[in-house]
């Protein structure tokens, strides 16, 4: 027996692992912020490695979001505080 085979659908069932946290969220902040290696840095410092997201479909409605917003912000303010410096 699979482990598809039961009542409810695949994305409730199975459970979102980090690595595919960080696919979706790569994918998702690409466009946003280009450079690769600080968004990795990113989300590397805001998503925690051990943390369990549940189901597919509870990461992408409770978690992805969250985030999702927490990197944006935390690049906002390194820009910010970059410009700064600069001055």
């Amino acid at each position: 027996m699979s482990r598809y085979d039961q009542s409810e659908p695949w994305y409730q069932c199975d459970s979102m692992k980090y690595a595919g946290v960080v696919d979706a969220l790569t994918y998702c902040l690409k466009g946003k912020i280009e450079d690769g290696a600080v968004l990795a840095a990113l989300i590397k410092e805001i998503v925690p490695q051990n943390e369990d997201f549940g189901s597919s479909r509870g990461y992408y409605n409770f978690l992805h979001t969250q985030y999702k917003n927490e990197i944006l912000e935390r690049f906002k303010y390194l820009n910010c505080k970059v410009e700064r410096t600069k001055k």
